[in-house]
């Protein structure tokens, strides 16, 4: 059984992905925008941060030119919360399994 803080960080996921396809931008106009961030500072190799100190200093100092996704906590009092945009969300999911996983876990959720 999925617990409920993985399944909503798994939508979350995904909804950063469905947030940035329809604002027209892709996964590689992420990562070109993350390396020209941090290329200005002219970081040598050896000091950058971790990807995930990377993501999330870009996300909170730049992203896609000052645009950006919500972000988690938002995302759980918002998003979440609007049952027929995570109900279309989750039909963008191509893996059967999971979507199926993440329904039962976000219909029971949803019930409390």
């Amino acid at each position: 059984m999925m617990t409920e803080f993985k399944m909503k960080s798994m939508l979350y996921e995904f909804y950063k992905l469905d947030w940035m396809l329809s604002h027209g931008y892709t996964i590689l106009d992420m990562m070109v925008s993350i390396n020209e961030y941090f290329a200005e500072d002219n970081y040598e190799v050896e000091d950058l941060p971790s990807k995930e100190e990377m993501l999330t200093e870009w996300e909170i100092e730049s992203g896609f030119d000052g645009e950006i996704y919500v972000f988690f906590p938002e995302f759980c009092v918002c998003e979440l919360k609007d049952r027929n945009y995570i109900y279309d969300l989750l039909e963008k999911i191509g893996d059967i399994s999971l979507r199926t996983e993440l329904r039962k876990a976000y219909t029971e959720y949803v019930k409390v």
